[in-house]
């Protein structure tokens, strides 16, 4: 969640990222997975992304150092807020997410 992304972006869990099985996602990031897989960058050092993201996900795989990643935004409109639909249809789209990685993977 958004209070916690400065913590979860700390270097400590870049190890734990990569040994999980399952995709983690950060809720609420505007920064999509940068600042949680990669070493000596934080979280306010990373400008947000465009266009700007509301959650991003991050699968480590061991052949391809990068991972796996995705990245969940609002619908394309002109509001500036998220709204419950938004975040009601991102929220969909991450368990369509963790759908198919079940099913594939």
């Amino acid at each position: 969640m958004p209070e916690n992304l400065s913590e979860a972006s700390d270097d400590k869990y870049i190890e734990v990222y990569k040994q999980l099985n399952i995709p983690v996602f950060f809720m609420g990031t505007t920064k999509a997975h940068i600042p949680f897989v990669f070493e000596n960058v934080t979280y306010t050092g990373v400008p947000d992304v465009s266009p700007k993201s509301y959650a991003a996900g991050y699968l480590y795989h061991p052949e391809n150092e990068l991972g796996e990643t995705w990245r969940f935004s609002k619908s394309k409109d002109n509001k500036e807020n998220i709204t419950k639909s938004d975040i009601e249809k991102i929220y969909s789209e991450i368990f369509q997410t963790i759908s198919y990685i079940k099913e594939n993977y």
